[in-house]
């Protein structure tokens, strides 16, 4: 049986996919630019930024009866920090 702290690096490691995937695909959209490294790092302050309140939401959801939604709402969570992440970065860069 995996114990809470394999189960929590799993879940930001889940949140890291999807907030980094969302970032690249705003940055290729838009055909910015951005320093890789402060991109890493402004999703990985985001995703723990957002992460407790994305739970929070999923387990209200569960709560509820509304599981499928659960799974929903968790990678639109991150898919808007990832996002957020790259308009920082990519804003930071023209300034």
């Amino acid at each position: 049986m995996r114990n809470a702290n394999e189960i929590a690096l799993d879940v930001l490691g889940v949140a890291l996919q999807l907030a980094r995937r969302a970032a690249a695909d705003y940055l290729a959209q838009r055909h910015l630019q951005v320093d890789l490294d402060a991109l890493e790092q402004s999703v990985i302050r985001r995703c723990k930024a957002e992460l407790p309140t994305s739970l929070r939401t999923a387990a209200k959801l569960s709560d509820i009866g509304l599981t499928a939604w659960v799974e929903v709402e968790f990678a639109a969570d991150m898919a808007l920090a990832g996002i957020r992440a790259a308009q920082g970065v990519a804003h930071a860069r023209r300034d």
